[in-house]
């Protein structure tokens, strides 16, 4: 049918952009660390001091991929719901 959306395009489309938000967050937090944290929480007038972990190449992987299922996901999801409302 005209005007339907490719389910799969949509959710590999979003999972990715979904995965690189995470990769860019990791960067941010490996370039300036607790000081970014803390200066975001002092935006919204919270004082606490905050501990960054150091870095795992195990858990960035976990938060990649996992960040690509969660927007795949979605993608999926809203590209379904978009093609059923469609019709």
């Amino acid at each position: 049918m005209a005007g339907n959306i490719d389910v799969k395009k949509v959710a590999v489309t979003l999972g990715l952009l979904f995965a690189v938000w995470y990769i860019g967050w990791a960067v941010v937090m490996l370039a300036f660390g607790s000081q970014f944290i803390n200066w975001f929480m002092e935006l919204h007038f919270i004082s606490t001091a905050l501990a960054v972990a150091p870095f795992d190449v195990v858990t960035f992987i976990i938060g990649v991929v996992g960040f690509f299922l969660c927007g795949a996901i979605t993608g999926a999801i809203f590209a379904a719901l978009w093609n059923a409302l469609k019709m």
